[in-house]
């Protein structure tokens, strides 16, 4: 009987651990989700995020960066410079590598390096550029990294913030800027295309960067009525018409533009613009919209409809000579 009486005793402490051990969890974990940050909570814009600089040896510029908080929290914001320059064709951002380009990072000093920012206030950072006297006219380029921290921890346990870059494009001037390209490629939409696009490939032969806008104009073939332009933008607001790129030196740059909407079936007019410098190119294609599935059945029956005509007139052909061969039967021998 003592055996049964311990064994129930210790019963009853192991279900009253374990009840406290619900409770104590069922008590933390709200607190855990309430503290938890939410979409929205710490957000962060910059104004201008890029912006070009005149440059010139032994000058100072004098310049400044809009932080505005655009959320919900206060949160602490950490300022630092880096090399700023891209990778490939597809102009993937590169904030590590240094060259002859991305010398301008080391000529910047920023006012502050970190700030406070509460909801709904902006901050105004200045920085400033002391150009050495000895630098070689051309590009120079370079990031400000701004890094918000609300000091909070989001519902994961990790710690939330946000990054962003104002990219600074310095033009170092007094000796020979040359500001140079060329159009490696383009193209036009194709018939039986799944996406409906116009593209360009500019390649940057100078020693400073430039700017290239490429436009679309779509026109229906029938009816002329424009249905695309510069100013055309899609369903959720992006402009599709044109845009405007920055093309560094010694780098390609491919823009594309690309109709989402473009109808499956139709007969359009197509105009491409490419602007850069002194140089202006346009091309033009009609071009007919077709699925393949289609183009398949419409060329099946133009072949039968061929095959069709050919067979009609071969037995034509026969029975003309098969008359003219036959005896006359009035035609005495």
């Amino acid at each position: 009987m003592r055996v049964k009486g311990r064994f129930w005793r210790q019963s009853i402490f192991s279900s009253i651990f374990a009840l406290l051990t619900a409770l104590s969890v069922g008590i933390v974990l709200p607190t855990a989700s309430v503290d938890a940050l939410e979409p929205g909570d710490v957000v962060m814009s910059i104004n201008p995020s890029n912006q070009d600089l005149e440059l010139y040896p032994g000058a100072t510029y004098e310049g400044s960066i809009k932080v505005s908080n655009v959320g919900k929290l206060p949160f602490t914001v950490r300022a630092s410079v880096r090399p700023f320059y891209v990778k490939g064709d597809s102009y993937e951002p590169d904030f590590v590598s240094e060259s002859a380009y991305t010398k301008l990072y080391n000529w910047i000093k920023l006012e502050k390096t970190e700030f406070v920012i509460e909801p709904g206030k902006n901050h105004e950072l200045k920085f400033s550029v002391k150009v050495p006297e000895d630098v070689a006219s051309g590009g120079q380029y370079a990031a400000i990294m701004l890094l918000s921290d609300s000091g909070e921890e989001g519902g994961a346990g990790v710690n939330v913030s946000a990054q962003i870059a104002a990219i600074l494009y310095g033009h170092v001037n007094g000796g020979e800027l040359r500001a140079e390209g060329e159009l490696t490629d383009h193209t036009l939409p194709k018939t039986f295309s799944s996406d409906f696009s116009v593209s360009q490939t500019i390649k940057n032969t100078g020693n400073v960067d430039f700017r290239v806008e490429q436009t679309m104009t779509v026109t229906e073939f029938f009816s002329n009525r424009e249905v695309v332009n510069k100013n055309s933008v899609s369903g959720d607001g992006q402009l599709i018409g044109s845009n405007i790129s920055v093309v560094l030196p010694g780098t390609s740059r491919t823009g594309i533009l690309t109709w989402p909407d473009a109808p499956k079936l139709g007969l359009f007019n197509v105009v491409q613009t490419i602007r850069f410098l002194d140089q202006d190119y346009t091309f033009k294609k009609l071009v007919f919209l077709c699925p393949l599935w289609l183009a398949v059945i419409l060329v099946a029956l133009l072949v039968t409809l061929i095959v069709w005509i050919v067979f009609k007139l071969r037995k034509k052909h026969q029975r003309k000579n098969s008359h003219s061969l036959s005896p006359d039967p009035k035609t005495k021998l």
